[in-house]
């Protein structure tokens, strides 16, 4: 484990570059390519099983082999390489199963197919039999050998009898260095320790009569393991000889006479060669280190497991939320990147709000038209002398003549937008015009934005000016002048805060982009804590509580009084920062009414807003 197989395969077919070294493919000719230079020339004929299956969940198993057989340039044939790969791997009857539906053995066959798909010669296999059962690993080595002929097949494993049963060449690797390499019998023979006498003894049987009498055969012979009335087990490096066959011969004599009642030979494994190895890097790498910590381990669980004091009740609860509370600020000192983000956020945005705040001019000119609204349609009832001269006016939107009463006139714009519910963008006029008197001018308006005034001004201007001057052609503009004015003379109550956010949305159909941004900068909070529930929840972190013995109301107990610490430590801040930049771009403000100045249109203080709007938040 951790000796760097996968990072040699990632390295191999490209998705990571070594840091130093080069690593050379050979192709049929014979020529040399370095993966540095011929990368994507090589994976033209390589083919990848990564340790863990990575499948299109929902994609079919027929559609998944034909996606890869379509990436590798293969669309004209990819039907029948699906079917021929479906058959080689016994999936046919389950080809139209999704992907994320099959067992953990038939996901393993279809990654493994995936990999041999198209013209590939080099196939890196990672650990291709994890997570399998023996009767299904044995049927994938089968397919295994069956596959690899014309190919070169790549495999790591941490089982030493799929090494052995599969493998022409081994190496072990351990700490990133190779420190064994050949065939299995090469290694067996360096590095095993010969063979394993095994012996079951009869109840009057004494071991050390048995070696006594095999000595004379095998003097190296020695006792591995020995098992009172049970079986002995003797191990020489003799290799087989002469000798070594009298040794067998006199046990079958022992068998017959009763003195054992059975034996059998054993030679070394790629198990007792894989430990031997790491033994022996255990032993370079550690030297004496175990050994002299293994007083001091042994004092330490003794003292850990004989002096437990187990709390009850109240004690009991506050020490479950003592560990409940360093496991979250734990939890997110070791998340700092997302807490740091987080923290940065509104000073970022406090920042460029104050930068573009002192670019806009404290006073400007709003030309107006009707033409500045959405699309509208206007009801209409005039005098039959001023008509024209409203028809004149009014430039690009729809007529509807109404009748002077304007109560029902206001019941016929409820009724348009009751027929019309999905259509929430259209703006509907209604004007009532008679005819002027001496020098009376009166106009009567209703709008569906419940609130109109400075398109009525622009119209009514036009109309009475241009029946004055009897021109219908007259060009009439009315401009609007506009100042930044503070106009609070008391700071509003949470009420009126709500009731203006209110009528902004009446009025401008959405909440004014700088008050949408400071709503999403306190809520982003709410973001930041649901990514560790959903963490927890996603690896059954609850369940894992609930079975050590931490009741759920407890958990989520504290987890909402800790989210509401979070909330209110988050108000602070938030307030802190817009008093710092607040004090930075403006200065140190005189009277209470220049923190609230407000544009026009601005019905909200940003301080009154996080002032009373926040709290509210944190207990919602």
């Amino acid at each position: 484990n951790g000796s760097g197989k996968t990072t040699i395969f990632n390295c191999l077919i490209g998705i990571y570059k070594q840091t130093s070294g080069t690593i050379k493919i050979e192709n049929d000719d014979g020529n040399n390519f370095d993966t540095r230079i011929n990368m994507e020339m090589l994976r033209k004929s390589m083919g990848y099983c990564p340790q863990h299956d990575i499948l299109f969940d929902l994609l079919t198993i027929k559609e998944q082999i034909e996606f890869y057989a379509i990436a590798r340039g293969f669309e004209k044939n990819k039907e029948k390489l699906a079917n021929e790969m479906l058959h080689l791997i016994d999936l046919e009857n389950s080809k139209d199963l999704y992907c994320k539906t099959l067992s953990g053995g038939m996901k393993r066959r279809l990654s493994l197919a995936c990999a041999f798909i198209g013209d590939t010669k080099i196939i890196l296999l990672d650990e291709p039999s994890s997570g399998l059962d023996p009767s299904n690993r044995r049927s994938l080595w089968d397919w295994l050998r069956s596959m690899k002929e014309g190919k070169t097949l790549l495999l790591t494993t941490h089982f030493m009898e799929e090494s052995d049963a599969l493998s022409d060449r081994i190496m072990i690797i351990a700490n990133g260095n190779i420190k064994a390499d050949g065939t299995s019998a090469k290694l067996k023979e360096k590095y095993g320790s010969g063979y394993k006498l095994i012996i079951n003894k009869q109840n009057n049987s004494h071991t050390d009569d048995i070696k006594n009498t095999l000595c004379h055969y095998l003097p190296e012979l020695k006792v591995e393991t020995d098992i009172l009335d049970g079986d002995v087990v003797f191990r020489t490096n003799q290799q087989p000889n002469e000798q070594f066959v009298q040794a067998l011969y006199h046990l079958e004599t022992m068998k017959k006479e009763n003195r054992i009642k059975d034996y059998g030979v054993q030679n070394s494994t790629m198990d007792d060669v894989f430990l031997k190895i790491t033994r022996d890097t255990n032993i370079e790498n550690e030297s004496e280190s175990i050994s002299a910590n293994t007083d001091t381990l042994e004092q330490q669980c003794h003292y850990a497991f004989n002096d437990q004091h187990i709390s009850t009740g109240i004690p009991y609860h506050l020490s479950q939320y003592h560990g409940l509370i360093i496991k979250s600020l734990l939890v997110r000192y070791r998340r700092w990147a997302l807490t740091l983000i987080v923290l940065l956020l509104p000073i970022l945005y406090n920042l460029l709000s104050n930068i573009t705040s002192r670019s806009h001019n404290e006073s400007g000119i709003f030309k107006m038209n009707l033409n500045s609204l959405n699309p509208q349609t206007i009801l209409y009832h005039t005098d039959p002398i001023i008509e024209k001269y409203f028809r004149a006016s009014i430039d690009g939107a729809v007529l509807e003549q109404t009748t002077e009463n304007i109560f029902q006139t206001n019941r016929d714009i409820l009724q348009k937008r009751i027929d019309r519910p999905y259509t929430y963008t259209d703006i509907y006029l209604a004007f009532n015009i008679p005819k002027p008197t001496r020098n009376k001018y009166k106009i009567e308006t209703l709008s569906s934005n419940l609130i109109s005034g400075y398109e009525v001004i622009s119209l009514a201007s036009n109309i009475f000016y241009k029946y004055a001057l009897n021109d219908t052609g007259a060009s009439i503009q009315t401009t609007l002048i506009y100042k930044k004015i503070g106009n609070f003379t008391t700071q509003p109550s949470i009420e009126d805060i709500l009731n203006r956010l209110s009528m902004i949305s009446c009025i401008l159909k959405l909440i004014p982009t700088a008050l949408l941004f400071d709503i999403f900068i306190f809520y982003i909070l709410f973001f930041y804590v649901t990514v560790f529930l959903i963490s927890e929840r996603k690896d059954s972190f609850l369940s894992l509580l609930n079975i050590s013995g931490l009741h759920p109301a407890s958990y989520w107990i504290f987890t909402y009084l800790f989210d509401i610490i979070i909330s209110i430590l988050w108000f602070c801040y938030l307030l802190a920062v817009y008093c710092i930049f607040h004090v930075a771009f403006n200065g140190i403000p005189n009277k209470k009414s220049q923190i609230e100045n407000t544009v026009l249109f601005e019905f909200l203080s940003p301080w009154n807003l996080r002032v009373q709007f926040y709290p509210l938040t944190i207990l919602i």
